[in-house]
């Protein structure tokens, strides 16, 4: 009798990646079985990471929404073109991504596998059944240039933002997210597009500055990036959700569309953040800031 020999499955490599073509529900139904994960959501302002477990990711075909409540997490796949696996990093990590590919934001919302805490098993059978078309990484990378588009400012926006880049810290964003860090007080975090809406709770523990990025680093693996160029408008308020009462900070960019949310149960702490903005705008050197 002859030993059947393994079955090998396609992964995807640095040079080719890979395109969902299996039924649709099918990948939904798998998906809920990778076990922990880490989600990340990317817009035009900033993005949000954290680790998840994934269980009760459902469809709703009429209003076209891909939701799981128990991880804040909605994604509208009205603008969706694309569903690509890739892979992450190097080979020998063999951490690999399943992309959301959307007209409006390429790649605006991954779903990263890792051999330490999620089900590979469970991933290598998706790929086969539900990926099948293999296309070149160095095509699908000129598909996603080819896709984003800046929004346009006003040369006056257009100061403003050059301003923000160059001197982040200054923003009074960056004093408030360091006094959230020394406080040790639970944030909710909402990062919110026209293809994503995903929601974290925790406590930050840290904050770096790059290239016009602020990243937050939260004490349970996640991570909040904030884009200073489209950091245009900042909204400090108190809310009202389900009986509680919470500070809030909206952030809009300079065509008025919000892209960013921090909430925290301490309505006391507006007064302070109002102080922070008042002393924090007059950093700017020769501000447009009105």
């Amino acid at each position: 009798m002859e030993s059947q020999q393994p079955t090998t499955i396609d992964l995807p490599t640095d040079t080719h990646w890979m395109a969902l073509t299996g039924d649709f529900s099918g990948f939904i139904n798998y998906l809920n079985q990778l076990g922990s994960v880490y989600l990340q959501s990317r817009t035009d302002g900033g993005g949000i990471g954290k680790f998840a477990s994934i269980e009760n990711l459902f469809y709703d075909p009429e209003t076209r929404q891909l939701s799981d409540p128990a991880n804040g997490l909605c994604i509208s796949l009205k603008q969706l073109v694309a569903i690509h696996a890739t892979q992450s990093g190097d080979e020998l990590s063999g951490m690999y991504s399943i992309d959301f590919e959307f007209n409006s934001r390429p790649a605006g919302f991954s779903i990263y596998v890792m051999p330490s805490i999620s089900t590979m098993k469970v991933f290598q059978q998706m790929l086969s059944d539900c990926f099948q078309n293999r296309v070149a990484s160095e095509e699908i990378t000129q598909w996603r240039d080819d896709l984003i588009s800046e929004l346009p400012m006003c040369p006056k926006c257009e100061k403003a933002a050059d301003i923000r880049v160059q001197f982040p810290d200054y923003h009074p964003i960056y004093d408030i997210i360091l006094s959230l860090i020394h406080s040790g007080i639970p944030v909710h975090t909402r990062m919110l597009s026209s293809h994503t809406d995903l929601t974290d709770l925790s406590i930050f523990d840290g904050v770096n500055i790059n290239a016009g990025i602020i990243s937050i680093h939260e004490a349970y693996g996640g991570i909040t990036a904030i884009n200073m160029r489209n950091l245009h408008a900042m909204v400090l308020k108190e809310k009202q959700i389900d009986s509680s009462n919470f500070a809030a900070i909206e952030i809009y960019n300079s065509h008025g569309i919000q892209s960013l949310e921090f909430l925290v149960e301490d309505t006391n702490l507006l007064t302070g953040w109002e102080i922070m903005c008042q002393s924090s705008r007059i950093k700017y050197p020769d501000s447009p800031c009105s």
